[in-house]
């Protein structure tokens, strides 16, 4: 990451996060397709949105994003209770990263941040994150 570039650091953390959900919501939703309604699976969708707009704006803003990485170091979820949990903890990372865009970032690339931070927090309700006034912020 880029020590001059703070924006486009914290856009490739929030990007790290993001293909990190996709691949945790695939797992979910393979294993527990019917959790939350089908939960994990919107999820998924949402997500890869989401990652695929943020790959579109670093590039955009002339760096080259991240990838994914080869494997993601998920916890052994083994119960619908578990998988809820695992949900919640994404969204929550998510949602810190996003703030976390919007802290060093100004204009159009503030309002992006803001947009995915708010959809965001909309997913983690889905997940059971209890609303809090500054999504994202520790408490």
């Amino acid at each position: 990451m880029t020590a001059q570039r703070p924006d486009i650091d914290a856009l490739q953390r929030a990007l790290i996060s993001e293909h990190e959900a996709v691949y945790a919501y695939g797992s979910l939703g393979a294993r527990y397709p019917d959790v939350r309604g089908g939960a994990a699976l919107d999820s998924y969708r949402l997500h890869r949105k989401r990652r695929n707009a943020t790959i579109a704006l670093i590039e955009r803003l002339g760096e080259q994003p991240v990838g994914a990485a080869a494997v993601v170091d998920l916890p052994n979820v083994t119960s619908t209770k578990q998988a809820v949990a695992l949900g919640r903890t994404i969204e929550r990372r998510c949602l810190a990263r996003w703030t976390g865009v919007i802290g060093v970032t100004t204009d159009g690339t503030r309002a992006f941040a803001v947009t995915m931070m708010g959809d965001t927090a909309v997913s983690a309700l889905t997940w059971g994150v209890r609303p809090i006034a500054l999504p994202g912020l520790a408490r």
